[in-house]
């Protein structure tokens, strides 16, 4: 391993005190060690694990989601095509993180915005369950974040049931 592309987090509290003196410990038992950054969350295997790992989890992923919205809303395509392309190219950029991790509030209120750019609609035309329902109106059915993200934890948790039962 190559101590400088590894990352020692620190658990607990105070925060300053334990960064400091795990990295004092290190450079003075473990010299080799001694070029290890020390933080309060990582990534690893795309989830941050730490105590400051929920704060980070989201920001990517979110980014993310929102620039492939836009950037098919201002594409100004076919509304089926439009639809079929976010429920399988922009929603899904959430779902790897929605297997460990709740969707915070921020996303979901700003799925009604980007929905209403993609479908073309003026702002605020339409509550959120109105704009999911495009189904109705003889379009492809609009996948809703939260059943999705709720889908995607249930089918993470059932497919490693094995893995998790055997503690409780």
């Amino acid at each position: 391993t190559k101590p400088a592309r590894c990352q020692v987090v620190v658990l607990g509290a105070e925060a300053e005190k334990r960064t400091f003196d795990t990295k004092r410990w290190l450079a003075d038992c473990v010299p080799e060690w001694g070029g290890m950054a020390v933080v309060r969350s990582a990534k690893y295997l795309g989830h941050y694990m730490g105590p400051e790992g929920a704060a980070r989890e989201w920001k990517a992923a979110e980014a993310k989601w929102l620039r492939r919205g836009l950037g098919l809303a201002a594409a100004g395509c076919a509304l089926p095509a439009a639809i079929i392309e976010y429920n399988v190219r922009v929603l899904s950029v959430l779902m790897y993180v929605a297997m460990l991790s709740p969707i915070p509030e921020s996303i979901c209120k700003k799925e009604r915005h980007l929905l209403h750019k993609l479908l073309h609609l003026p702002p605020n035309a339409m509550g959120l369950a109105e704009v999911l329902s495009v189904g109705q109106w003889g379009l492809p059915a609009l996948a809703s974040i939260r059943a999705t993200a709720a889908a995607t934890a249930f089918r993470a948790a059932k497919s490693f049931q094995s893995t998790w039962e055997p503690a409780y």
